[in-house]
């Protein structure tokens, strides 16, 4: 952990960080649906990762489509 972070947040057990990354077009017309992202404007796949404060990643949840949290 840097030694500015470890002073500021001497506690912290998980960063967290969500990742939305783009995917392939997928052929299937019920894929692009829960893949597309209307506010990125392409097909992507969602991801929240938790890392430990010494840099070993201890969490991936499952992806979700792109369109997961959009709003309408």
């Amino acid at each position: 952990m840097p030694h500015d972070f470890r002073l500021l947040f001497p506690t912290t057990q998980v960063i967290l960080n969500d990742t939305e990354m783009p995917v392939k077009k997928p052929k299937s017309p019920t894929a692009q649906q829960i893949t597309v992202s209307t506010y990125n404007n392409k097909n992507t796949a969602k991801l929240l990762i938790g890392i430990t404060a010494s840099g070993i990643g201890s969490y991936i949840s499952p992806a979700y489509g792109g369109s997961v949290s959009d709003r309408l």
